[in-house]
């Protein structure tokens, strides 16, 4: 028996991008899906556009009213869903090639894992993020990038849906407790999913996110960034000038020091 693969798509004025996005969807050989569009009231017709598409694909469901943010859209998609395994796309997003589900839904149908996830191509340098993470990599290096996971719903029954108050890594903060949880399993694929705009997305935003505050990753940078301030300081010329002053005084004394300097 087939799995049904549900991919939920929170959009907010994405008419620039939501074609390419829907497009890579709908025409994955993997046929056995439905997407959830879930609109936060866009004003520039992406509405329309759904609509529209969505006439002509019934395997598409969704709604458009105002929300919270994306996070509050990503929970709603996910009371919508009714899929065994749930995969959130960015509306900028798209999946990497026409296989992606194919070969990802063989493995979905024999694996006990609860997570499974690839890797993605950001659009920024066409680069490759991903690779294997564990709850050390989470907290002080970098997030799992969520277009690149498939979740088991029941997932959600067992941890609660994603938390509004981090508006911008609430997905970090979910990832976080789903690698913490010891009855959740978790497995690394080497495939590329999907192709990740990392330059207009959420977090790209200079908001400011308490989550930031509650993990070691942003004391880690900032002892990094004072570091690395640290050795350009202690290789300017004005400090080695500074330096070489000082260690003179301390080895003459002052008065010495002034009366040599008097003598030049």
């Amino acid at each position: 028996m087939k799995i049904l693969i549900s991919i939920i798509v929170p959009t907010y004025n994405s008419i620039a991008t939501i074609d390419t996005c829907l497009n890579s969807i709908t025409k994955q050989t993997f046929t056995n899906l439905e997407v959830v569009i879930v609109d936060g009231a866009s004003s520039d017709g992406t509405d329309n556009f759904i609509k529209t598409f969505a006439n002509k694909d019934n395997r598409i469901v969704w709604v458009s009213k105002r929300d919270k943010g994306i996070y509050d859209a990503m929970n709603k998609g996910v009371e919508l869903c009714n899929g065994d395994w749930v995969l959130f796309l960015g509306s900028d997003d798209y999946l990497h090639d026409i296989r992606v589900l194919e070969d990802i839904s063989f493995f979905l149908q024999k694996t006990s894992a609860d997570i499974v996830y690839g890797d993605a191509i950001l659009i920024s340098n066409k680069e490759r993020y991903g690779g294997q993470f564990d709850i050390l990599r989470l907290h002080i290096l970098n997030n799992l990038c969520h277009q690149t996971i498939f979740y088991r719903r029941s997932i959600f029954n067992k941890l609660g849906k994603y938390n509004l108050s981090y508006p911008i890594y609430a997905d970090w903060d979910f990832n976080i407790r789903c690698f913490r949880h010891t009855e959740i399993k978790t497995q690394y694929i080497q495939r590329d999913i999907v192709v990740f705009n990392n330059l207009t997305g959420v977090s790209s935003l200079p908001h400011e996110d308490s989550f930031l505050k509650e993990i070691p990753v942003s004391y880690i940078k900032e002892l990094n960034t004072l570091k690395r301030e640290n050795k350009e300081l202690l290789n300017s010329r004005p400090y080695i000038i500074g330096n070489s002053i000082y260690n003179a005084i301390k080895k003459v004394g002052v008065v010495a020091f002034m009366n040599k300097l008097r003598k030049t």
